[in-house]
């Protein structure tokens, strides 16, 4: 699997109808929460400290950038500072318009696999989207089932359907976190679950037999790309 597919027409008419949201929510906020002494207030702030928020935030596009360049050098792929600026803004942005910045993760893959001059494979674009929050990642995958658990006869308030909801969003968790380490470190033993999961006897009424081979073929193959590219990433580091 060398390149995702993306439609898109279908993509830019999403940006496009969650911008008009965004703007036309932004203009309602606006119209309702302010008044004469909103404007008032807002002629006071110290426009020292507005360029010194702009240097800032300027200066954390370009450290991020570098971040991204060194992080793909890593793997033996080559990205220029101005693509990996790009990747920064872009991903960000469709974080920014999704909920909960979940589009962020998605966009960089598809960025890296598709849309820079030395376009990397589907594993290691993977890999690099992945690395980089890595330790942020793990930290809420970690302790957000622990956080959930302790917390959860008063987060839940002793409801049959919120008591169902809390130990589902624990256990999804821990299952995304169980193959996260599986993939790098043993990733053999995924493709034999993979194996197993491809002979099941319902799969085949999902598409044909040969469609579902070349699927596998292709998931198999991206997992073991994952892993050399954890590996490489980590020698050259």
């Amino acid at each position: 699997m060398k390149e995702l597919i993306l439609d898109k027409k279908r993509f830019l008419k999403g940006l496009f109808i969650s911008i008009i949201i965004g703007i036309v929510t932004t203009i309602i906020i606006i119209f309702i929460t302010t008044n004469q002494n909103t404007w008032i207030s807002l002629s006071y702030i110290n426009k020292k400290y507005l360029f010194l928020a702009f240097v800032l935030m300027i200066f954390a596009a370009v450290i991020d950038a570098l971040r991204i360049k060194m992080t793909v050098e890593a793997v033996n792929e080559n990205i220029t500072f101005i693509e990996a600026l790009k990747v920064y803004y872009i991903s960000n942005f469709a974080g920014g318009i999704t909920p909960f910045f979940s589009g962020t993760l998605p966009t960089q893959i598809y960025l890296f696999n598709k849309d820079i001059k030395n376009k990397m494979t589907l594993g290691k674009a993977t890999m690099v989207s992945t690395i980089m929050p890595l330790i942020k990642t793990l930290v809420f995958t970690i302790f957000t089932p622990v956080i959930f658990f302790v917390f959860k006869r008063t987060i839940t308030n002793y409801t049959i359907l919120s008591t169902i909801l809390i130990n589902g969003a624990i256990l999804i968790s821990l299952f995304f976190l169980f193959l996260f380490f599986l993939a790098i470190k043993y990733p053999e033993k995924m493709t034999n679950i993979i194996l197993k999961i491809q002979h099941f006897p319902y799969i085949l009424k999902f598409s044909k037999k040969d469609t579902i081979l070349r699927l596998f073929n292709k998931i198999i193959l991206e997992i073991k790309e994952y892993h050399k590219s954890f590996y490489l990433l980590k020698e050259n580091w």
